[in-house]
């Protein structure tokens, strides 16, 4: 389920399978608004200086949503075609909408200008067991249906060739923040940034890159966990550490704003990371039992002293008989 937080708006948006999307705002005690009724899971969210959403309702149709303002019918749905796992970007001031079809046993990419007018036009055919893809920075990453992980630039009139970066890869996610580009994917039981191997699990699901604060934040869902890695350059990484559970399914959230956005995970809506500036209550579960070993050895270290009073104190003169 595709879950957006932004922070400019202090607003959460997500889908309520059957029911539709809804804005949530965290600052007020009102019940979650409809904002597209009937909008199906999937539906993306880009923001810039307004909140742009995209969405499938009804017949398969496309709306749109822009800055709050009522759903607008965009392009018409087929029977039978149905349009999901959308994403929004933006170049060169114009958004970009991608999203996926299943047809005639094939998953197809496809990508159009949200202008009036404008027809989708096929990116390509995705892989049978990898159909996954990500955009950012006037790029997609997508395995192709020769099991190839590429990249293309990607714009609201052309499209370029195809440039192949790793046989069998799969799980792109990329995010162009503060300048910087970051891809990360999964090649057989390793994860890889920007073309190196990072990591390595047998488990790995679904990886995300973000920058939050000075850090390279890398983090994957490992059996019921989730672990992660910090980098302060992007070349040497910490040890892999790990979140304890809360006994939930953790979630992949979007933190969505202005300066970019990017995937995270995390429970309730609430990110194990967030970027600056939006308040988190959350506090990585290895922190806590660092801090708790702190006071633990703050307190072992009074006992010691206090000990170490009582035998050197004189109680008796030496002649008392014990």
């Amino acid at each position: 389920m595709k879950y957006y937080i932004v922070p400019e708006e202090n607003a959460h948006y997500y889908c309520r399978r059957g029911n539709g999307i809804y804005r949530k705002d965290v600052l007020a005690k009102t019940e979650p608004k409809l904002i597209l009724p009937g909008g199906l899971d999937g539906f993306a969210l880009y923001r810039n200086e307004l909140t742009h959403i995209i969405g499938a309702a009804g017949s398969n149709d496309i709306y749109y949503i822009q800055g709050g303002r009522q759903p607008v019918k965009i392009m018409t749905g087929r029977d039978g075609i149905k349009p999901y796992d959308f994403t929004l970007t933006e170049n060169r001031g114009r958004l970009i909408l991608f999203y996926k079809t299943d047809y005639e046993g094939e998953t197809l990419l496809f990508r159009c200008a949200v202008d009036e007018g404008v027809k989708p036009k096929l990116v390509s055919a995705l892989s049978d067991g990898a159909a996954s893809y990500c955009c950012a920075g006037g790029r997609i990453y997508y395995t192709s249906a020769e099991n190839v992980l590429v990249s293309r630039t990607a714009d609201a009139r052309d499209i370029g060739p195809e440039e192949k970066l790793c046989p069998g890869a799969e799980l792109p996610c990329c995010t162009a923040a503060s300048g910087r580009g970051l891809l990360v994917y999964k090649c057989g039981n390793n994860i890889a940034v920007n073309g190196i191997f990072t990591a390595y699990d047998e488990y790995i699901e679904n990886p995300v890159i973000f920058i939050s604060g000075a850090s390279l934040y890398l983090q994957w869902k490992s059996g019921c966990f989730i672990r992660y890695m910090t980098s302060e350059n992007g070349s040497r990484w910490s040890d892999i550490k790990r979140y304890i559970g809360a006994g939930k399914e953790p979630q992949l959230l979007t933190i969505a704003r202005s300066g970019g956005s990017y995937l995270c995970y995390g429970y309730d809506g609430i990110p194990f990371v967030s970027g600056k500036g939006f308040p988190v209550n959350l506090i990585p579960p290895d922190e806590k039992v660092r801090q708790e070993l702190t006071e633990i050895k703050k307190q072992v270290h009074i006992l010691k002293e206090e000990i170490k009073k009582i035998n050197s104190a004189n109680f008796f003169d030496g002649n008392e008989k014990q």
